[in-house]
């Protein structure tokens, strides 16, 4: 299924993207997510984007255009959102915008421990460059150059073929017309003929038209029959090329620690899965702060992960479990 992106342009559709992404900022360090924070971004001249997905909000997109240079970063694609190939249509974006426009290069930020977003980086033709950004330089830089060259040659191809396209029609219509003198000049010449010589002179035209419009039926069915098993044949290798894999070092299970054990239990997950299990927990118990639900509550199990806090803010909360994880492998 296609996304449609829609520019925020007032502060209530600001406030409508962050109403309808409080779960999916949590796995967004690096930016401040709250509406404050957000129109501080707009008003230093990002352009802020809602992605939607049948008429739901699922991320955030935020561009800003600099010259020949187009800048880019995003949220996390909400949780039940994420492996539908969402992600990667976000990149399609950047480029489509960046093509529109006729920008020369991409620039993406995105936290420097995010493994997702460096696979998703690096199959999208992005380079990480050695700029780090952030008070502790926790934020990276990539980069991708936009190949008019490639872009200008299809163009080109493009426009040649419809050229061949037009001369072959108007070759089939010359032919059409030629056709049509044909039998006007048949039929007067029958008329001349005597009957007989007209009976037989029909007759004998009959058979050779049907034969020859059984051999174009023919034709033109072969023509569909081929083309459709072409059609099919392409958008089955179509979609067998644009399966893309997940990376398999980002889906490497981590073990929680005792006290995360004792609230999801200690089978090794994937951080995603963790996060999940984690805000299944929270809504069974109603651990939502009534007056701020973007605010925590700790019980029994959950103050030892808090670290002995009675109450942390869900933007705290990824940075939190992320220190009660460990890989099994290491990168």
């Amino acid at each position: 299924m296609s996304l449609s992106f829609s520019k925020a342009s007032s502060s209530q559709e600001i406030q409508n993207i962050l109403d309808y992404n409080i779960n999916a900022f949590v796995d967004s360090p690096g930016f401040s997510w709250d509406l404050k924070g957000i129109k501080r971004e707009v008003d230093g001249g990002w352009d802020l984007y809602g992605v939607q997905f049948e008429k739901e909000i699922i991320a955030a997109v935020f561009l800003r255009v600099d010259g020949e240079n187009l800048f880019t970063k995003n949220t996390a694609v909400k949780i039940n959102h994420q492996g539908s190939g969402y992600s990667h249509q976000i990149k399609d974006f950047f480029e489509l915008r960046a093509r529109e426009l006729k920008l020369k290069v991409i620039f993406h930020f995105c936290r420097i421990d995010d493994f997702r977003m460096y696979s998703l980086n690096e199959s999208h033709g992005y380079k990480k460059t050695s700029r780090r950004l952030g008070k502790n330089g926790e934020i990276v830089e990539w980069r991708k150059t936009i190949d008019w060259i490639i872009l200008n040659t299809i163009n080109n191809y493009t426009e040649v073929k419809d050229m061949a396209t037009k001369k072959k029609t108007k070759k089939k219509a010359a032919k059409k017309t030629a056709k049509k003198a044909a039998k006007k000049t048949t039929k007067k010449a029958a008329k001349k003929t005597t009957k007989k010589a007209a009976k037989k002179t029909t007759k004998k035209a009959a058979k050779k038209t049907t034969k020859k419009a059984a051999k174009k039926t023919t034709k033109k069915a072969a023509k569909k029959t081929a083309k459709k098993a072409a059609k099919k044949t392409t958008k089955k290798a179509a979609k067998k090329k644009s399966t893309r894999k997940p990376n398999e070092a980002f889906m490497k299970p981590m073990t929680p620690s005792k006290e995360l054990a004792a609230v999801i239990g200690d089978k090794a997950l994937p951080r995603t899965q963790v996060i999940k299990k984690i805000w299944d927990y929270i809504k069974k118990h109603n651990l939502q702060n009534p007056k701020n639900k973007r605010n925590i509550l700790a019980d029994d199990k959950l103050k030892p992960v808090f670290k002995g806090k009675s109450e942390v803010t869900m933007f705290e909360l990824a940075g939190i479990i992320g220190k009660h994880l460990s890989w099994l492998i290491k990168f």
